[in-house]
């Protein structure tokens, strides 16, 4: 599948720690971003507390490329506006871009 590993099969793989940081790369935004199908309010209060919208994991995924592949097409939205405008088109460490996620 296209889906990040830890967002495969349903399954997270790592875990949590601040707004800011990351336990086997999955950061709390990533995992709002991926699971906001039915909005962006998860993200909107990361991001009013700080969770920076291009902060990658190992693999060089972001946020965006989180919300693209979960389809969650408010959060993404809400990505984008706060992101740097390269965010859209940035790859990760496999090439792919948040486009390849939502196409999938």
């Amino acid at each position: 599948a296209d889906s990040p590993p830890y967002l495969q099969s349903g399954r997270i793989q790592g875990g949590f720690s601040s707004v800011g940081g990351a336990v086997g790369g999955l950061t709390p935004l990533m995992l709002a971003a991926h699971s906001a199908g039915r909005g962006a309010e998860g993200v909107k209060l990361l991001r009013a507390a700080g969770a920076r919208a291009d902060a990658t994991d190992e693999l060089g995924l972001t946020a965006v490329h989180a919300a693209a592949a979960g389809g969650a097409e408010q959060a993404l939205h809400e990505l984008l506006r706060a992101a740097p405008p390269s965010a859209a088109r940035q790859p990760d460490l496999a090439g792919r871009t948040p486009l390849h996620f939502a196409a999938a």
